[in-house]
């Protein structure tokens, strides 16, 4: 009868030692995935209790103010931060006009341009559009004038910082001096503010926000202006 093999007593004990550090390691890995799981259910549960005043959609950063308000986006289209300027574009145009080259595309109808000549839609997709006249003056109304600031977050840009009301209150969004565009050349940069609405005025004027060093109001700009362009969500 064969006898039975025994490893000698070191070689058991490096076995032991070896299935012992995989367990560890394998104990370890586990408990990640569970703190991962726990962060992951108080997330939802913030998610499914807390009021969304920010998100992002289609890779874009929007904020709520006021309650039923209007979601903008956090910077202008042509952007990637708040504070840079982004494009000016003519009323209805889908062209984000060049300092030395004007490019004569703004909407010429009576009545407000379709999907295919929202700079928002194009630029971002159906989750968004250009702001009505109303919701530009809202904000005003809401918001007041915004607070003018010369050196936003560190970046020297100036422009206008609105804040949000009642539990909004920690929320806020920026608007960059960004000028204008008339014709071939761009003016006004760092000095004043001009954001397009969808709405026409008439047929040669569509209603904008306007805003610079003292004050912010609601006017009306000839179609063919270059201005910028503020999102927002649309539900």
């Amino acid at each position: 009868m064969e006898e039975d093999k025994f490893l000698p007593l070191g070689d058991q004990l490096e076995e032991l030692t070896k299935e012992f550090l995989a367990l560890k390691e394998r104990n370890s890995a586990m408990q990640k995935v569970i703190q991962k799981l726990k962060q992951e259910f108080e997330m939802i549960k913030i998610s499914t209790h807390t009021p969304r005043y920010m998100g992002i959609t289609n890779g874009h950063a929007w904020v709520q103010l006021w309650e039923g308000g209007p979601k903008f986006a956090t910077c202008n289209i042509g952007a990637n931060q708040p504070w840079e300027y982004g494009g000016r574009y003519t009323w209805g145009g889908t062209y984000a006009q060049i300092e030395g080259t004007y490019k004569d595309d703004y909407w010429k109808e009576d009545a407000t341009f379709p999907s295919d000549r929202n700079i928002a839609t194009i630029s971002w997709g159906e989750e968004w559009r250009m702001p009505t006249k109303e919701e530009l003056y809202t904000l005003l109304q809401k918001c007041g004038k915004g607070k003018w600031v010369d050196n936003y977050n560190g970046t020297r840009i100036k422009g206008r910082l609105f804040k949000g009301k009642g539990k909004f209150i920690e929320q806020e969004l920026f608007f960059p001096a960004t000028g204008y565009c008339n014709g071939c050349n761009f003016y006004d940069v760092g000095a004043s503010g001009n954001y397009w609405s969808c709405v026409p005025n008439d047929c040669n004027n569509a209603c904008f926000l306007y805003f610079n060093g003292s004050n912010s109001h609601m006017s009306n700009y000839n179609r063919n202006f270059g201005l910028s362009v503020r999102a927002v969500l649309n539900e």
